[in-house]
């Protein structure tokens, strides 16, 4: 299945105390010193200045992450790509995935399989491939924690 590694991934629960689940902080570190950081783009904002930049990025074999804030319906979610020059993940946050129970943020990481370049739904490069294993980067109590 090919997919826009930007919308993929789960997101689970965690502790109100994770202040380092913030997704900005997670694809930069995942991403490596030195990593170019594309910009975040806002809930219906313009993604191609973004997704040119990690085109161009990945193309060129060099590090980058991005951010996408999207439309939560009772918290902050928002989703990302980091790549390090050789590998790519997408990420997903979701700063209360319990509904309002306010539990606090999850971090999710999926690995980017066969990462390629291909034309999106909004007529410009983005990068797709195929969504490999996902795990915990912080919050919650999933079992299938990133080491």
């Amino acid at each position: 299945m090919r997919a826009n590694v930007v919308v993929f991934g789960l997101v689970f629960g965690c502790g109100p105390s994770d202040a380092a689940c913030e997704l900005p902080a997670v694809l930069s570190d995942l991403a490596g010193e030195g990593a170019q950081n594309c910009g975040t783009v806002e809930v219906d904002g313009d993604s191609a200045p973004v997704d040119a930049c990690a085109v161009a990025a990945f193309q060129a074999g060099r590090a980058f992450f991005t951010e996408y804030e999207l439309q939560g319906i009772d918290s902050s979610v928002s989703g990302g790509l980091a790549g390090n020059g050789v590998q790519v993940w997408s990420l997903s946050r979701d700063s209360d995935p319990s509904g309002g129970s306010q539990i606090g943020a999850s971090v999710v990481r999926t690995e980017c399989l066969s990462p390629t370049v291909s034309v999106g739904g909004e007529g410009h490069d983005v990068i797709v491939c195929d969504v490999g294993v996902s795990c915990q980067v912080c919050g919650g109590d999933r079992a299938d924690r990133c080491e």
